[in-house]
Order: C-alpha cells, then structure tokens, then sequence
C-alpha cells in the first residue's frame, strides 16, 4: 500500500509540476481537501489529490466533506491505477470522502448508488454521466 501511495504522490507532483509550473494545463481547479481538478484538453481530466480519479473526469462535484465523479476510462491516460474495469461499462463512479480519506473507485452505477447511499452523500453533490 505505501509503494501506491508514494507512487500515486510521483505522479500527483508530475501533474501539478505540468499544469502550474509549465503552464502546459489548459487549467486547473481548487477543490476540497487539497485537492485539484486537472484540465488537460477534452481527454486528459484528472482530479488528483492524496488519491487520483484519473482520465477522463467528465462530471463532478464536490463540497468540504466529499468529491463525486464520473470518469470514462481511457486506456491511454498517463495516469492510472490498477483499476479493475468491467467489460462492457463505459462510465465508473467515483468518491472521495475527505473525512476518511478513503477513496471508492471505479465503481459501475449499481455500486455507485448503493455507496451514496451508505454514506448519505447529499442529492446536490450526486452525478451522472449525461449531465
């Protein structure tokens, strides 16, 4: 576990060194907890943190207590975890739960709801993929 952390804290470096210091980010957003949401062009949107959400970031929201996303998975993003995707899913939720520190992805929609619901994650900050 501390060699993903220290792997996961590499790339989140890499990808603030990238957006901040050489200005290569089309932009980049504050969110909760330390947290940032990478704008790298329509393909390469990241959230990255003490945990990453790597590409394609697609839908979020966020407040002090949690971070909810919708990512479509692209096999070429530069940053990845060993993620288990399931076949035939093209969009995986997402959360972060900034009290915890725990991170809860990918996960289909089915997982999904049942983890809003077990952490009575409030209807403003839930997501969806069309939205």
């Amino acid at each position: 576990m501390g060699t993903l952390i220290i792997e996961y804290r590499f790339y989140f470096l890499l990808i603030l060194i990238a957006t901040t210091g050489c200005n290569m980010s089309d932009s980049s957003e504050n969110l909760s907890n330390g947290y940032q949401f990478a704008h790298e062009s329509e393909t390469y949107n990241m959230i990255v943190g003490t945990h990453v959400i790597p590409c394609n970031v697609v839908n979020y929201r966020y407040d002090d207590h949690f971070i909810v996303a919708v990512q479509d998975p692209r096999a070429d993003c530069p940053v990845h975890g060993d993620y288990k995707y399931k076949q035939g899913e093209q969009f995986y939720f997402w959360v972060i739960d900034n009290a915890n520190d725990s991170c809860y992805g990918a996960m289909t929609r089915t997982e999904y709801k049942a983890r809003i619901a077990l952490l009575k994650i409030p209807t403003t900050l839930r997501v969806e993929e069309g939205e």
